[in-house]
């Protein structure tokens, strides 16, 4: 699970994105908006920065702006959800968020949910500052109950901050990089941030590289310009045999029988592609 940056598009100026999965599971992932998920029916593990969430049914968490999350459902599970880009927002509403994750209650959020949806779905007059009003509402019904702080104060984990840039750092320098450089990069111990990394991406770092590694090495294949051990060094493997043994882990074929149509399942965009999403095809978006 990688943690990639995720930029939604809006059909309009609403800046408000609703929808309901089933059996949701997505990649470890960020983005501009803020995001609350309701657990409609079912049970799910949430991922939030460095925490992880048991839920159930009936509760609502709260994921701010830049933090990043992933969501792993079981079968039956139904979750409700509302992101939305905050600059729409009056100013004291943007400068808050919720200090703990995981809210005291629902606060009305499936009555606000229907809401929107029918001013999205029939658009009549006036229903993008319909939509906004009701946010509005939920909101302060949210803020007033929970314990919450300054805006500012969200960005000040210096880690998770370093922890991005370090992800940027990797697709730039992912034949050189090492474990002992990547730790320095975020000022951590190597033992410390073996578990911090691997709490936030769902895997270890020596996985994460190798995956960027064998997916520069899928497009080299697919250009057909260098031979299978030029491009093992390139991609930043020092044998053959160790490029062949990790190909073989993580796409299931060898360097010289990958199918040319072949695609990568892990989803390892690059930090700002416009197009990511981080939802696994398991999952069924409600209509």
């Amino acid at each position: 699970m990688l943690a990639n940056f995720e930029k939604r598009n809006y059909e309009d100026h609403c800046h408000i994105w609703i929808g309901g999965y089933r059996n949701l599971h997505n990649l470890a992932h960020w983005h501009m908006e803020t995001e609350l998920i309701y657990i409609e029916q079912g049970q799910a593990i949430i991922s939030h920065n460095d925490e992880e969430y048991h839920l159930r049914s009936g509760d609502l968490i709260y994921i701010n702006s830049g933090q990043i999350h992933y969501i792993n459902c079981d079968q039956d599970c139904i979750v409700k959800i509302i992101m939305f880009h905050g600059d729409f927002l009056p100013e004291a509403l943007q400068d808050v968020y919720t200090k703990d994750a995981v809210l005291k209650s629902a606060y009305h959020f499936l009555d606000i949910f229907s809401s929107i949806q029918y001013e999205l779905k029939h658009k009549h007059a006036f229903y993008i500052e319909r939509c906004h009003n009701l946010l509005e509402q939920l909101l302060i019904e949210i803020y007033r109950k929970e314990n919450i702080d300054k805006f500012y104060a969200i960005n000040k984990n210096v880690n998770l901050m370093d922890y991005k840039g370090l992800l940027s750092e990797i697709q730039k320098n992912y034949t050189d990089i090492t474990f002992s450089q990547a730790a320095s990069y975020m000022g951590l111990s190597e033992s410390y941030f073996s578990k911090y990394f691997h709490k936030l991406s769902g895997m270890t770092f020596s996985r994460y590289l190798n995956i960027i590694r064998i997916e520069k090495a899928i497009s080299l294949l697919k250009e057909k310009a260098f031979t299978v051990t030029e491009i093992s060094y390139q991609c930043g493997f020092e044998t053959i045999r160790h490029f062949n043994r990790v190909f073989k882990e993580i796409t299931g074929y060898t360097p010289k029988n990958m199918p040319k149509d072949f695609v990568l399942n892990q989803h390892t965009t690059k930090m700002f592609e416009t197009n990511f999403d981080p939802t696994l095809k398991e999952s069924v978006l409600l209509k």
